[in-house]
């Protein structure tokens, strides 16, 4: 049988999903802007083959020595969804089955009591 040097692969489309990373990303966006850049956010990825991905949102705060502030983690395969959110402060843990759920959840992070106080404080400190 001769090699005829053709792909096998099917065709793949590009897919409209905004990767949880990039939500992150982009509400990390939001908060340096509603700060007036004096918090930032980093996103730091881990993962290992097979084993899933996870998103860990850092507050930073560049006055204060470069201070971190774990607010979350996110976990997820390499499909993305379902993935799991886990905020620090309060030992919360969420599923969250799409991108809808996922926004809804980070909505109720970011304007949990505990979140407020924290930023508060850090932009208290960063003066």
């Amino acid at each position: 049988m001769a090699n005829e040097n053709k792909s096998l692969w099917p065709d793949f489309e590009a897919n409209s999903i905004v990767t949880p990373k990039a939500i992150l990303l982009e509400q990390g966006k939001f908060l340096s802007e509603k700060t007036k850049n004096i918090l930032e956010v980093e996103v730091v990825t881990s993962a290992q083959a097979n084993e899933g991905v996870i998103l860990s949102f850092y507050i930073v705060a560049p006055n204060m020595n470069n201070y971190k502030y774990l607010l979350l983690y996110i976990k997820h395969d390499i499909t993305l969804y379902p993935l799991d959110v886990h905020m620090y402060s309060t030992e919360l843990a969420y599923k969250c089955k799409d991108q809808e759920a996922l926004l809804v959840v980070l909505k109720d992070t970011f304007n949990h009591e505990s979140t407020i106080k924290i930023i508060q404080s850090l932009l208290a400190q960063s003066k």
